[in-house]
């Protein structure tokens, strides 16, 4: 049985249970449009589907199919996954999606364009997808403009995609319920 760890999210209101279940990266793609992982943790471990892929330096994935003892996550660079984020200094939420190019750089939608940006704001997870906790690192801003009514804003990824090996598994106990 994989390690876990009860975290209490005391960030907000609603106090939602976390568990975290270590996990190795088996397999991981980065240079393909849609980019996957494998981890070594399943059912038997706990695993459900729509669950938050984490490493020590940040935010990496969604469980996206579960096997009794494997789990296969969407990567962050992956065209379809696209998580809910802040500006740390500002609170402001939006949603970072990578473009399929720079496998260190996301972008970031939906902040509108009053909201000011500087290069270095770090952004982290808004805990309004019930996947992650509040204030998992993501990333900092790298450089931005503005496109109509938003701002464009390219982010420095916090995790080396390229380099990871452990991760964990970041389970929403009242998940089914929210």
């Amino acid at each position: 049985k994989k390690d876990t760890l009860a975290i209490q999210d005391t960030g907000s209101k609603y106090h939602g249970r976390f568990v975290y279940i270590s996990a190795d990266i088996i397999s991981n793609s980065t240079a393909k449009r849609n980019n996957y992982m494998m981890l070594n943790a399943g059912s038997a471990d706990g695993v459900v589907k729509q669950c938050g892929v984490v490493s020590a330096n940040g935010a990496v994935g969604i469980v996206l199919d579960v096997s009794e003892h494997f789990c296969t996550a969407i990567s962050l660079l992956n065209s379809n996954a696209h998580i809910s984020i802040k500006l740390d200094q500002t609170g402001n939420a939006g949603t970072l999606i990578w473009d399929g190019q720079d496998p260190q750089v996301a972008q970031v939608n939906d902040i509108n364009k009053h909201v000011k940006i500087e290069a270095g704001q770090t952004i982290s997870t808004s805990g309004y997808n019930f996947i992650f906790p509040r204030n998992i690192p993501v990333g900092s801003v790298l450089d931005y403009g503005v496109e109509g009514n938003f701002n464009a804003i390219h982010v420095k990824l916090s995790a080396s995609f390229d380099n990871l090996h452990q991760v964990y598994i970041v389970k929403n106990l009242d998940l089914e319920e929210q």
